[in-house]
């Protein structure tokens, strides 16, 4: 096996020379289903360190990347991050970590450009990134771009290799099996062409670097829609968007029948497939992480374009519209998901209409209602039963506001903490603003959650910026938790990697420990839904929060029964094979302790299963400990002094949680092992 890093030709590792080597030096961390030993780990590894021996387990998938060139940490620092082995090689593509990096120059008309209409999708099969179209009358418009995520490349595809076959604008891109799928849009050209843009999907192979010469018809010819991947059928499924004219210049009928294409058939079909309630042009649609599929955004028909404030969450098949619900009716609202089945959503709030949107200054007071400056924002967490509660803002002590958005943009970042990047014009950097779940400045308050941002989920500015910004007419795409691609107004193809946590990352430690920068909250376990608004009431009438989380020298997670219930995922991580362990407190009456309950969800699927613990035995006394083994199918529960239970699991990787059972419960430790594949 080799593990080769690489380097972006636009933010290539600092390297003086062949007569005076670089100072960085490079800490390579196995990634893979197995236990962690001795042999995970390689540090100090020089940069042209090439034929170095590494002993790494030979089940080793990927690798986490670290260059830095100081051993403090504080200095400079390239990140990578894959999980992809093709036969006995992997490659991983290192990043300058939390700093945008050019990956496609904007000049000389360079494509893409700043007419927007780009379709941008990410295959995380092929590692590969592929930009196509454009709103331009020119050759932008069948132009297309390819970005290999794990050696850095960035290809213009050429004529010779199969360019688009039509100009398209406002199509869009997602997962066809191992190729990628461009669905539909408008032809923006001034040139007349046999093909009908709307109509039409065509197939990208990353293996030959260009198009299929077959193209797949649509059931509906649409535009402005949305896309993805179905993975419960590998099919493409194509929401929303309208109807184009025949000339392509209007807009016609909105399109409420999803619509299915196969990357086994290369055929469309609408059979057993239900539709939206609501049409609306430019829609979101999210895969969520319990494998259903949520729409939410987007334009009414009518030349007011009036936003859509419905939300949709349909079957993992498409095949069923399960419920709705209802937020404020805004523009420009972004969505992205949360772990266990939720949805953080958040639009920017005209200066109308923001009596019931949020502002908070940097020192923490509320904003003035004529500041044009003001961050305003209408912000919530959905959570995965469709209810809302709102979600705070705050700035941050000592940091400038940003901004009010044009149009905010959310992208993925790890621990279930979403990104929200406020853009206001093409000419100044993109501030970041990072999700917090638990209501960090009082966590162990056990009255009433308050209208104040700092007593419930908020974003809170950072210092970091991404400049140049995103063009808030072209979403970014995610690459994975804190990793993001997109176009700038100006033109050109950027890139960003603020971390490098993915599922296979290597967390050898109790769940329950705190990290560095947030000492108030365990360290990547995630509630499900709001913790302060979902409450557990006593006896006496009075309510307690589902979940406490107390940091001392022995940090203590207090879970109380609620409904709905709360659970605390395990955030980005996946398993196969896994040990999990809890260590339980005594109870404060001195009687032997609540159990929780061990929850178990498929990655592909969202199928999940909640596992219970067999009841302690007579007699027992603390320390009271419990495990679960997770092997194949079968989970087998383990309490001391008690008979054993089993549980059937959900097949392939799975995500960990844990919520309470019919009483209170406090642990003081939860920690996850990789066990080896059987």
């Amino acid at each position: 096996m080799s593990i080769s890093a690489h380097e972006l030709p636009g933010c290539p590792v600092p390297n003086r020379g062949p007569q005076d080597p670089s100072p960085f030096r490079l800490t390579l961390t196995a990634l893979g289903d197995f236990p962690p030993s001795n042999f995970d780990l390689e540090t100090n590894l020089a940069l042209d360190d090439t034929g170095r021996q590494l002993s790494f387990n030979a089940a080793t998938v990927g690798v986490d990347a670290v260059a830095r060139d100081s051993p403090t940490g504080t200095a400079l620092s390239f990140v990578g991050h894959s999980e992809r082995r093709h036969g006995d090689a992997i490659d991983v593509l290192l990043w300058p970590e939390f700093s945008a990096c050019s990956l496609a120059d904007a000049a000389n008309g360079v494509y893409p450009g700043t007419a927007a209409g780009q379709a941008l999708g990410f295959s995380a099969s092929a590692g590969v990134v592929l930009v196509a179209g454009e709103d331009a009358a020119d050759q932008r418009s069948e132009n297309a771009l390819s970005f290999d995520t794990e050696r850095g490349n960035v290809v213009t595809i050429a004529r010779e290799h199969g360019t688009l076959h039509v100009s398209r604008a406002f199509a869009t891109v997602s997962e066809f099996g191992d190729s990628l799928l461009v669905a539909g849009g408008t032809n923006p050209s001034e040139a007349s062409s046999p093909i009908d843009a709307s109509s039409t999907a065509e197939v990208f192979t990353p293996k030959s670097g260009g198009f299929e010469p077959e193209l797949v018809e649509l059931w509906s010819r649409r535009t402005h829609h949305a896309a993805l991947r179905l993975p419960t059928t590998g099919e493409t499924l194509l929401v929303g968007g309208f109807a184009p004219d025949a000339a392509g210049s209007e807009q016609g009928p909105l399109i409420r029948q999803l619509e299915a294409i196969s990357p086994v058939t290369r055929s469309s079909s609408i059979t057993e497939l239900d539709a939206l309630r609501l049409g609306r042009t430019d829609p979101e649609a999210l895969l969520l992480s319990d494998g259903r599929v949520f729409v939410g955004g987007g334009h009414a028909a009518g030349p007011d374009r009036t936003p859509v404030g419905m939300v949709e969450w349909f079957s993992p098949d498409a095949r069923t519209n399960l419920f709705y619900a209802e937020l404020p009716e805004r523009d420009s609202r972004t969505f992205a998901p949360l772990p266990g089945g939720g949805v953080l959503s958040v639009a920017s709030c005209a200066p109308a209409r923001r009596s019931d949107c949020i502002c908070v200054t940097a020192s923490g007071g509320a904003c003035g209602e004529d500041d044009p400056a003001a961050p305003w924002i209408d912000a919530w967490w959905i959570d995965p039963d469709g209810n809302v509660a709102p979600v705070g803002l705050a700035p941050g002590s000592g940091l400038a506001p940003c901004a009010t958005p044009v149009k905010p943009l959310l992208v993925a970042g790890s621990d279930g903490a979403p990104w929200l990047i406020s853009t206001s014009d093409g000419e100044t950097p993109a501030c970041l603003f990072r999700f917090e779940t638990w209501p960090e400045d009082a966590p162990d308050v056990a009255s009433p959650p308050t209208s104040d941002p700092a007593d419930r989920p908020r974003l809170v500015a950072t210092t970091l910026t991404l400049e140049p910004a995103p063009d808030p007419r072209s979403a970014p795409i995610s690459l994975g938790p804190d990793a993001l691609v997109w176009i700038s107004a100006n033109g050109g193809l950027y890139g960003a990697r603020l971390g490098h946590r993915g599922p296979l990352t290597r967390d050898e430690f109790s769940l329950l420990a705190s990290g560095p920068g947030a000492p108030f909250r365990p360290e990547h376990l995630v509630p499900d839904r709001d913790p302060r608004l979902a409450r557990a009431a006593a006896d006496d009438g009075s309510s307690t929060p589902a979940v406490t989380y107390t940091r001392s020298t022995k940090p203590r997670l207090t879970l109380a029964p609620a409904v709905p219930p709360v659970t605390l995922w395990d955030a980005d991580t996946l398993y196969s094979d896994v040990l999990v362990s809890l260590q339980i407190d005594a109870s404060s009456t001195g009687a032997v302790p609540a159990l929780p309950l061990l929850t178990l969800a498929s990655d592909t699927t969202g199928e999940s299963v909640t596992c219970a613990w067999p009841a302690f035995a007579g007699g027992a006394s603390p320390p009271f400990a419990v495990t679960a083994t997770r092997r194949g199918e079968t989970v087998t529960l383990v309490t001391r002094g008690a008979e054993t239970a089993t549980c059937t699991a959900p097949a392939g990787s799975v995500a960990v949680g844990v919520r309470a059972g019919a009483a209170v419960t406090t642990l003081s430790d939860f920690e996850l092992v990789r066990l080896l594949l059987e």
